[in-house]
């Protein structure tokens, strides 16, 4: 916080002191509590913003520091050592660009640890949209989907709204597997 704040901050305290001794009662009360309020409020805002930018400054100063560190060894290479981090490099980037592109491919450990985190995070009255085109059973045979679908279930108990729509055979259907989801 900057004296500025400070002092503005102190000169609402002041002003809201100052209406309680010369407005009504009623008056002088809710106005003497309401300003010193708003300072407090603004001022915490303020540094709730500046740590939020200082957060996105610090990502950006990392991702400019790796990049540098980059350059760097590469230029330090040459040879087969150059062509070989140059590889890796573009492979890199080639990543980089299907992510910002939106295609994002995980590991099976990722794909279940991502998913279930998300899950987990969703409260009351969110709502989660799922498609699935896996074989009902899995769902009770794999350890990893038997946790995904608890943590459905354990959405669900908390109050988020599940839209799931299954992608499977007529057979399916009718089968233990699938009907033990409902």
């Amino acid at each position: 916080m900057s004296w500025l704040e400070i002092v503005l901050g102190l000169v609402g305290i002041v002003i809201g002191l100052a209406i309680i001794y010369v407005a009504t009662p009623d008056t002088a009360i809710i106005v003497g509590v309401l300003v010193p309020i708003m300072a407090i409020s603004v001022a915490m805002l303020k540094m709730s913003i500046v740590k939020s930018i200082a957060k996105v400054q610090s990502s950006t100063l990392n991702i400019s520091a790796s990049s540098r560190e980059i350059v760097k060894k590469m230029t330090d290479m040459n040879g087969v050592s150059f062509h070989y981090a140059k590889r890796h490099l573009d492979g890199f980037l080639g990543q980089i660009r299907e992510i910002h592109a939106g295609k994002i491919f995980l590991t099976m450990p990722e794909y279940f640890n991502i998913t279930l985190s998300c899950i987990n995070a969703h409260n009351k009255g969110d709502t989660i949209y799922a498609i699935n085109s896996k074989s009902g059973a899995r769902w009770r045979d794999d350890p990893r989907q038997r946790k995904y679908k608890e943590a459905n279930f354990s959405a669900a108990g908390r109050g988020v709204t599940i839209n799931r729509i299954f992608i499977v055979s007529k057979k399916e259907i009718g089968s233990k597997s699938f009907r033990e989801l409902e």
